[in-house]
């Protein structure tokens, strides 16, 4: 919960501070919830500038501060239904994706494949970041007892790893003869992200 709000705040403070600057009226909004007399604009403070009159007759401004907050918090509580609803999804994708790789692995048995092919996609910077690149392989598979065929898998190789994958080689791979088109890697420093069903060209 504390990320699905730690979310939500980024999210308010992105549309707070986009719609502040598009369209500085919605300040008056903001000013609303801080100020008990009446809103009107101060043009000496900017376009964030605001001032209260309040029911005494006497006046005072309104910080911009206080407009950016008052902003940010109203468009965060917007923001946390839909952000909540997304990662639930997300979260239940995660958990049915578990659990056919958990499926998987209790038939999976260990064969070899044959690199054929390998390029390297995903963005640079997340290969950066996690020391990790997505790599798309084109394999030979050879299980146990049954004939040889292609597959098109996306794997994550961490980068001591990566050598291990290159064209030429022969790497240890774990498969469920009625999943043929799933490849997971049998050796540490890689994982499967999802399979292809037919050959995508780089």
């Amino acid at each position: 919960m504390l990320v699905r709000i730690f979310i939500s705040l980024v999210v308010g403070f992105m549309l707070g501070a986009t719609s502040l600057v598009l369209l500085p009226g919605l300040g008056r909004l903001a000013g609303a919830a801080v100020c008990r007399g009446q809103v009107s604009p101060d043009p000496t403070r900017g376009r964030l500038g605001w001032q209260c009159a309040h029911p005494d007759g006497s006046s005072s401004s309104i910080a911009p501060e206080q407009i950016i907050l008052t902003t940010v918090i109203a468009f965060s509580a917007l923001a946390l239904l839909p952000v909540s609803h997304r990662m639930h999804a997300f979260e239940e994708q995660w958990r049915e994706e578990q659990r056919r790789i958990n499926e998987d692995a209790a038939h999976a048995i260990t064969g070899r494949a044959e690199v054929l092919r390998l390029a390297l996609i995903g963005p640079p910077k997340r290969r950066i970041l996690m020391r990790a690149a997505e790599v798309r392989l084109t394999l030979w598979v050879q299980p146990p007892n049954a004939r040889p065929y292609e597959a098109w898998v996306i794997w994550l190789v961490e980068e001591p790893a990566l050598e291990r994958v290159l064209p030429g080689r022969y790497v240890a791979v774990r498969l469920n003869p009625a999943q043929r088109d799933r490849i997971y890697p049998a050796f540490p420093g890689a994982e499967l992200l999802r399979a292809e069903r037919e050959r995508t060209e780089s």
